[in-house]
């Protein structure tokens, strides 16, 4: 009887350690499978690759990845003058918040609709406001504290400052907010005008 009881502990102690084992190697499998959804975003979002983009997104990928060289999934659709049905898509995955896609800052101080007055391209601007992009918000230290607005000044694209500033006044901008817009201020102390 004592022996047939060791028997039985031995065989529960195996299946528990098969049982472990099969748990570290489910986990193992997860870290792999989300490091290289990372790794597809990186090379989509560094070859420009809308399409290809767009379906890693629509599949589970995160579009708040940001890769080494500070490209998130949106910045790649603004540079690559994606459609912008793909980039409301890409804004509006899953239970993910569109403001906080809109709004990420990269690694260089720059957000989309930054990089969008940058390039000068009037139907991004209008398509990341209406989703959520904040006209106000800066690129922090990392960008010398320039808004959107100051990319439009640099760049002399005056449209694009127009554009601005309606949205700013339009979202319910007081003449408070509305001079804190236009005077913004950089790390060099200059403002947009």
């Amino acid at each position: 009887h004592f022996r047939r009881l060791q028997l039985v502990q031995e065989a529960r102690a195996r299946n528990e350690a098969r049982r472990e084992e099969h748990i570290q190697e489910r986990k193992q499998i997860t870290t792999l499978k989300k490091a290289m959804n990372k790794r597809q975003v990186w090379d989509a979002c560094h070859s420009l690759n809308t399409d290809h983009l767009c379906k890693l997104i629509k599949t589970g990928a995160d579009p708040l990845i940001e890769s080494p060289r500070g490209l998130t999934p949106l910045i790649s659709m603004v540079v690559s003058n994606g459609s912008v049905e793909d980039i409301e898509e890409i804004m509006h995955v899953r239970d993910i918040d569109p403001v906080r896609v809109a709004n990420q800052i990269n690694i260089h101080g720059m957000s989309a609709l930054m990089i969008a007055c940058r390039m000068k391209e009037t139907k991004m601007i209008h398509c990341l406001v209406k989703n959520g992009a904040l006209c106000t918000a800066d690129g922090k230290k990392r960008g010398k504290n320039m808004t959107s607005l100051h990319w439009c000044a640099v760049h002399g694209y005056e449209e694009g400052a127009e554009i601005l500033k309606n949205y700013v006044l339009d979202q319910g901008g007081d003449s408070l907010r509305s001079a804190r817009f236009l005077d913004a201020v950089t790390t060099h102390g200059q403002t947009p005008l």
